[in-house]
């Protein structure tokens, strides 16, 4: 694969993975808070567990459950790194 349609591909899977994630998000916003108090410990915990609910839907679920959680772990990841983020900038003031 050449390197335009590389970016081509990484171009048009991210807004799909976006979207998929601000699903999940929306769905669980009702009964979860948000993720900047939590710790980075809390978090990869729960990162862990949707892992093995990503490895589950690999092996037992279709396209559409895999597609969902792979959004959740995205989403975990996502919380870490803004989290980490928002503690830098703390640093900085």
């Amino acid at each position: 694969m050449n390197i335009n349609n590389r970016c081509a591909l990484i171009e048009s899977d991210i807004p799909v993975l976006v979207g998929v994630m601000k699903e999940k998000l929306h769905e669980k916003d009702s009964f979860k808070g948000l993720w900047d108090k939590e710790t980075n410990d809390e978090l990869f915990l729960l990162l862990n567990n949707e892992m093995e609910e990503l490895a589950h839907a690999i092996l037992e679920e279709g396209n559409e459950e895999i597609m969902r959680e792979a959004a959740d772990v995205a989403n975990f990841a996502m919380m870490i790194c803004a989290n980490a983020k928002r503690r830098c900038q703390q640093l900085l003031f």
